[in-house]
């Protein structure tokens, strides 16, 4: 059951321009988390890493190429390692998922791009390169920014001659967040649509859905179920199990 309680007397708004407007505070929250997740990936340093950590991350290296050696593959990465490259990664493409899902219109009200008027039409340059980045490189795979080479060396074996090694060395690229300057860019991005876009169109809903309440007999809406009610094991399912 929710913790929060708003009383009897608050009704549960259960009409169709009520569901559209809880998809929009839904779209609000995805805008809220992906514009944090980019300014504390903005904000976290990315120093080079201490002469001992740098170490360790080349023994934890060695490890794995000494597993890989084993399987006739010796493999090299050059994706860059610094102070919090995991955490500044993780929370861009974390923030580039929840963007890109408030266009999705097989989940709910889906913005969409082209209502973007006034200063926000200057922004769908960004809006188009965001979801690039999430079609191609975060949601999918594209071999633009993640790739790799194989190569192979020939060693003289004394009864054969020249032949193929049974080691083949191995290349690997792996993309590497933004700088700080476009993760912020983008935070700005997000609130921008959501100041702009996102927050008018709310209002409007909410002031269509009041004069639709004016209209209707106030015994109707005092028979509704509570907010209370309605929130009675609303997280109960919400975990991982069941997907």
């Amino acid at each position: 059951m929710a913790e929060t309680s708003f009383g009897p007397s608050v009704k549960w708004l259960n009409l169709a321009e009520a569901k559209k407007a809880t998809h929009f505070l839904m779209i609000q929250s995805d805008l809220d988390f992906a514009s944090a997740a980019f300014e504390e990936a903005a904000r976290l340093p990315r120093d080079r890493l201490p002469a001992r950590e740098t170490d360790l991350a080349a023994e934890a290296r060695a490890l794995v190429d000494e597993v890989a050696v084993s399987k006739g593959v010796m493999r090299v990465d050059s994706t860059p390692i610094y102070a919090n490259f995991l955490t500044i990664s993780a929370l861009f493409e974390a923030g580039v998922i929840s963007y890109a899902r408030c266009f999705n219109s097989n989940l709910r009200s889906a913005l969409k791009v082209d209502d973007f008027g006034g200063s926000l039409a200057l922004r769908k340059p960004m809006h188009a390169w965001m979801m690039r980045v999430r079609n191609k490189h975060v949601g999918h795979s594209d071999l633009k920014l993640e790739r790799s080479r194989i190569g192979v060396s020939l060693i003289v074996d004394p009864h054969f001659g020249p032949r193929p090694s049974v080691m083949f060395p191995s290349f690997v690229v792996r993309r590497g967040p933004p700088s700080p300057e476009k993760l912020a860019e983008m935070a700005q991005h997000c609130r921008a649509v959501r100041t702009e876009y996102v927050d008018a169109r709310l209002m409007a809903i909410l002031r269509e859905t009041r004069e639709r309440l004016l209209r209707m007999p106030a015994e109707q809406i005092a028979e509704w179920p509570s907010l209370d009610d309605a929130l009675e094991n609303l997280t109960a399912d919400m975990n991982y199990d069941g997907i």
